[in-house]
């Protein structure tokens, strides 16, 4: 027997006999999977990844910002702290 190559969108293949009262499944696709979330808090849930994307983007911002003004002075960091945490904001800010 020949193996079938057929389209994802196929859900089920049958093989009818007319002589028999038999169905044959050739072919059985995959399910739709059911989504797991309520349609009233979609727009929660979006708002919520926006923030914590937001909050990861300034975070980053602030490591690399805080690192880089470690290498270039003695505790650069600690002088150069509002300056940075004003910048990793405003890239936080821009990412929301």
């Amino acid at each position: 027997m020949q193996i079938l190559r057929l389209g994802k969108s196929v859900r089920k293949v049958s093989l009818v006999k007319p002589d028999s009262s038999n169905v044959i499944v050739l072919h059985r696709g995959k399910k739709d999977k059911k989504k797991k979330g309520s349609r009233e808090l979609e727009p929660m849930e979006r708002a919520v990844r926006r923030f914590t994307d937001a909050n990861t983007a300034g975070v980053k911002s602030y490591s690399a910002r805080h690192r880089k003004s470690n290498r270039k002075k003695r505790d650069g960091w600690a002088r150069d702290l509002p300056l940075n945490l004003m910048r990793a904001s405003r890239t936080g800010w821009k990412k929301l």
